[in-house]
């Protein structure tokens, strides 16, 4: 039998990922595993920069490619970690 996925360590390193990459840690992170997928749900994850542009007409569409683009640079960081533990 395979041993469990240690929840709990998949959130601490989703949150340091955000901290590292972001400068802001969430307030809070979930992780949940049902069969093979896993979903980990953050919730304020914005830093103060972001959520002042966030209320601006074209601030949200700014906000979602940057942080789109910055995933897709930064992605290697943090999955390789997940998928060790």
């Amino acid at each position: 039998s395979t041993m469990p996925i240690p929840l709990e360590r998949i959130e601490a390193a989703v949150r340091r990922y955000h901290r590292e990459q972001q400068g802001h840690a969430p307030g809070e992170c979930r992780a949940c595993l049902q069969d093979d997928l896993l979903v980990v749900v953050s919730k304020d994850v914005f830093t103060p920069t972001e959520r002042a542009l966030l209320a601006e007409p074209n601030g949200r569409k700014l906000v979602a490619t940057a942080r789109r683009e910055l995933r897709s640079l930064t992605r290697d960081v943090i999955e390789p970690e997940i998928a060790a533990l």
